[in-house]
């Protein structure tokens, strides 16, 4: 509260934490609790995906026992040892601190806005 929304690191879109908390001037993708499917309304929302399931923007891979995240195909942006947390993670959104990957939110199911 009093701090905005969230961005993730690997994906362009916003986390909500709660679904009463879905903004009403916001057209992009945002994150929402799986909660949210009990209350989806299709003629509102648009349903992109599951937030582990939906392509990322950074290509990521393991490679001698570590997790590397590239931009552009070849420039490292970030990497860190490839440990049990690390591999539960996997290809799960992430949020953005300070310009690298942060922690992750639980399970998100991601929308947008339909054009009323």
């Amino acid at each position: 509260k009093n701090k905005g929304y969230q961005k993730y690191f690997n994906y362009d879109g916003i986390d909500v934490p709660y679904i009463d908390a879905i903004p009403n001037d916001y057209n992009g993708v945002m994150g929402v609790p799986i909660s949210f499917l009990d209350k989806y309304n299709p003629d509102q929302f648009e349903i992109i995906g599951k937030g582990a399931e939906v392509p990322k923007k950074y290509k990521h891979e393991s490679i001698d026992g570590k997790i590397i995240v590239y931009k552009d195909g070849d420039k490292i942006i970030w990497e860190t040892p490839y440990t049990v947390s690390e591999r539960k993670i996997g290809n799960s959104l992430r949020f953005e601190v300070d310009g690298k990957p942060g922690t992750t939110p639980y399970e998100r199911i991601l929308i947008k806005r339909k054009d009323i």
